[in-house]
């Protein structure tokens, strides 16, 4: 109820004052600068819209202070926490076949890059013959273990990438094969 008069209702939009309201239909709607020849009435609600804004203003930052709190401590719940009590990040197990392609793919593929050596199995005909690798064959056993390892990291790496996730069969096929042989 207005104090100059009992039958509007002052309501605010933004800066501007809605004067009176009757039966649900907006009458009139003023600006507070052509309100200032009325008496008092023009103080108090510029005093009421600038708190309103103020409170708005506030409540807002107060809003995104929350959210940068519960961010920071939600990473820190979920990756440092994790990481101290568990030994790993809480989050790896939302996709523990992403993560684990993710960790298996950089390692494959620096030891392919970086190997001194080749396994004593690939020495073995009859070996390579009954794990049917005769499409990574080469004489020189030390390239051949380098094709392998450059496919075991090839698979791993479309997985990560592959929207479908086709699971990588020829790379979880030679790492079954190698898996003991995974070192330089």
């Amino acid at each position: 109820m207005c104090d100059i008069c009992d039958t509007c209702k002052h309501k605010f939009i933004l800066d501007r004052c809605v004067v009176s309201i009757n039966d649900g239909e907006l009458v009139e709607l003023v600006d507070f600068d052509e309100r200032r020849n009325n008496k008092n009435e023009c103080e108090y609600y510029d005093k009421i819209t600038i708190n309103t804004k103020i409170e708005r203003f506030i409540s807002q930052k107060i809003y995104n202070i929350k959210m940068v709190y519960y961010n920071i401590r939600s990473f820190f719940k979920n990756n440092i926490y994790g990481r101290i009590k568990h030994g790993f990040n809480i989050e790896d197990t939302w996709e523990l076949d992403v993560a684990i392609a993710k960790y298996i793919h950089p390692r494959v593929k620096y030891l392919a890059d970086h190997t001194h050596g080749h396994p004593s199995l690939l020495s073995d005909g009859l070996f390579i013959n009954n794990n049917d690798l005769s499409q990574y064959y080469s004489d020189d056993k030390f390239i051949m273990w380098q094709n392998i390892l450059n496919e075991i990291s090839r698979g791993f790496e479309d997985y990560i990438d592959d929207d479908n996730r086709k699971p990588p069969k020829e790379s979880l096929r030679l790492i079954s094969i190698f898996y003991e042989c995974l070192w330089d």
